[in-house]
């Protein structure tokens, strides 16, 4: 286990919300530091894809107008759903 040194202000913050969660301050700070990077590399996976469509429209020019998409998302789970619109080159 690697040790983790923090400020005496976030030490006080920690060990009175491990008190209100019934956790103690260990596994406080393990269970949000895992959510955190859960998020983190979730976010860090989004952008990464964000980035590829991004690269991929630069590339081929195609792509669908947030109207159009609008319209289709509008419709889902209706009994008036219509096919998802494809990209063209806009």
């Amino acid at each position: 286990m690697e040790t983790l040194k923090i400020e005496p202000d976030l030490s006080a913050d920690l060990l009175l919300a491990a008190v209100r969660h019934r956790e103690t301050p260990e596994e406080l700070a393990h269970r949000v530091l895992r959510e955190y990077l859960d998020f983190d590399k979730e976010a860090a996976t989004g952008l990464m894809e964000a980035d590829e469509a991004w690269a991929k429209f630069e590339k081929t020019g195609e792509g669908l107008p947030l109207e159009e998409a609008a319209v289709w998302l509008s419709c889902w789970g209706s009994s008036d759903a219509k096919p998802s619109p494809k990209c063209r080159k806009l």
